[in-house]
């Protein structure tokens, strides 16, 4: 039965003192079994480097816009990508057998990857930086192994950035040549459409039609002047008289030879000599230029009165502005239905082009699209171009150790001290722990307080056990016997300590 809380700790006692030996043997075990943990506990010896990233040097700000130089978005997960790859692991299982000087089989050679990617460790350190860890049971290997991850990770990633340099420019490249070849189809079909169709565009079209249209209403403005040009010259004429007619006395015919003459000057100047009016006074006056001739003494002293006829030239002259009229006014037709026939022409070539309208667009839109991504695809080809020069050349983002590995003089975490100090102490606490877990657990009644307190009655006397001189004195040599042995053990846990802690003892 359970003992109340105020004898726990005097049943206990009672308990080691009843039971030396089996607290002995609990001491023992529990010690011999935490020293013999810390001899075989494997030791783990960590060596790290610290690689720092440079993408900010000199050549970054010089070629800003025309190179793209590689950039370290997450420096721990890019490190991983490349340290835990099978290629990189691949690598140190072959270096790891030129240590070992063995070789190793597939599946040998695959525990052997799975090893390292539980042993190697990456993480941030700074803004810059990032650590490189390796973790093994022995400081050389350690040493060894940690330096070669840095070598590798700096080659792979030299490699890696060139091979990304080289894959980008040939994609570049190809699609410069695919779209190349696009766009030259394009501009053909474009090109062999308006040789067929080579009725011009809609605004020229259209601004032709707004030409024509602007053409005819000044032709028909000039017509209009024309026709009321004509009508005022119609109405002048009908109010002037066709001939002039005047009374001449002569005692000669010189007087009117010299009418004659300038009358004929005056149709000169509006008509040529062909005029039937012009050829009538010619011929006047060549007959008084004969009879001029005659003997003078059948015209001499002859007195004639005569009446003279002859073109108003008012009238002449208003008549030949009529027929220049008529004759404009006919041009002006003669334009204006040209205009019109022009016109109605055009309109056709109008339905034409926006007939093909369409058709145009589309080619012109698929020939300026596939023109805009082949200009862009050139500039990024030679972008690319640059950029892999820069990577072939080493510039751009840099990766340098910034702290090498350091050869590691102590093993990391649990050491075989802790093993040994927390197994004496275990082996001494663990029987105590033991008697109270017993004293609690026992069924038996312990104490008289637990009859009063649990079960309510009252006790009126406790008889104690009588020890005997004999057995007093037997309890006594058990218990120097028992001291001798626990001596004799910690002796012993000391000894092999110290051997395993001076390296004499290497499990």
């Amino acid at each position: 039965m359970q003992a109340p809380l105020g004898s726990v700790l005097r049943e206990i006692v009672r308990e080691l003192r009843n039971r030396k030996w089996s607290c002995l043997l609990v001491f023992m075990a529990v010690s011999a079994i935490g020293l013999s943990a810390g001899i075989f506990w494997p030791l783990k010896y960590t060596v790290s480097e610290t690689i720092f990233i440079d993408d900010q040097n000199i050549i970054t700000p010089l070629m800003k816009g025309s190179a793209v130089t590689s950039k370290v978005k997450d420096k721990v997960s890019e490190a991983k990508d490349i340290i835990l790859g099978r290629n990189s692991l691949g690598r140190l299982v072959e270096y790891q057998q030129q240590l070992d000087n063995t070789t190793y089989d597939d599946l040998q050679r695959e525990k052997m990857i799975v090893s390292f990617r539980g042993a190697i460790k990456i993480q941030k350190a700074g803004k810059q930086f990032f650590k490189i860890s390796y973790t093994d049971s022995k400081p050389d290997r350690a040493f060894l192994i940690t330096q070669k991850i840095g070598q590798l990770f700096l080659e792979l990633q030299e490699e890696n950035r060139r091979e990304e340099s080289r894959n980008a420019y040939s994609f570049v490249d190809k699609q410069v040549k695919a779209y190349q070849s696009q766009l030259r189809e394009a501009e053909d079909r474009l090109r062999l459409f308006l040789t067929q169709n080579a009725d011009g565009t809609e605004s020229g079209v259209q601004a032709k039609i707004t030409q024509l249209k602007s053409q005819i209403e000044l032709a028909e403005l000039d017509f209009e002047e024309l026709m009321s040009k004509r009508n005022s010259i119609k109405k002048q004429l009908g109010g002037v008289g066709t001939s002039i007619t005047n009374k001449v006395v002569s005692d000669n015919n010189s007087q009117r030879l010299k009418v004659l003459q300038d009358r004929l000057d005056t149709l000169r100047l509006s008509y040529h000599d062909s005029y039937p009016d012009v050829a009538a006074l010619k011929k006047q006056i060549n007959d008084l230029k004969e009879e001029s001739l005659r003997p003078k003494e059948l015209s001499q002293n002859r007195t004639v009165e005569e009446t003279i006829s002859f073109d108003n030239p008012l009238y002449v002259q208003l008549s030949s502005e009529l027929s220049k009229t008529e004759t404009a006014i006919t041009a002006v037709k003669t334009r204006i239905d040209s205009l019109n026939k022009l016109l109605n022409v055009t309109h056709e070539r109008m339905e034409k082009v926006q007939a093909n309208k369409a058709q145009l667009a589309e080619l012109t839109r698929d020939t300026n699209v596939n023109r805009g991504i082949y200009n862009d695809l050139l500039r990024r080809r030679e972008t690319a171009r640059v950029s892999m020069h820069l990577n072939t050349e080493g510039q751009g983002t840099t990766y340098t150790i910034n702290e090498p590995a350091i050869y590691p003089l102590k093993p990391q975490g649990i050491q075989f001290i802790h093993f040994a100090l927390a197994s004496i102490l275990l082996g001494i606490v663990a029987p105590i722990g033991l008697a109270g877990v017993f004293v609690q657990l026992d069924p038996r009644i312990r104490d008289a307080s637990t009859i009063q307190e649990k079960l309510n009655i009252p006790v009126l006397a406790t008889i104690a056990r009588v020890v005997t001189p004999r057995e007093h004195r037997r309890e006594r040599f058990r218990t120097v016997v028992i001291f001798v042995i626990a001596g004799c053990f910690v002796s012993l846990y000391l000894v092999v300590g110290w051997l395993k802690y001076t390296g004499v003892i290497n499990a």
